[in-house]
């Protein structure tokens, strides 16, 4: 069995920690664009729009916004 060398060990208490530390600023990043549910270790972001141009540019700019 090989071990792996990158990542938290399982069950530590850093996975949770960095969990939340990754996901703090997220909430802030697509507000004004989108809806975001977090749960646990989930999450989702709803982006809603009748045109699909103004749908495809909703997705493009919250993605963007998570990149930066």
């Amino acid at each position: 069995m090989e071990v792996s060398k990158q990542g938290v060990p399982q069950g530590s208490i850093l996975g949770p920690l960095f969990f939340l530390l990754c996901l703090s600023d997220l909430p802030k990043t697509v507000s004004n664009i989108s809806k975001l549910v977090l749960f646990a270790d989930d999450n989702s972001i709803i982006v809603t729009n009748h045109s699909p141009t103004e749908f495809a540019n909703g997705i493009n700019k919250v993605f963007g916004n998570i990149n930066d």
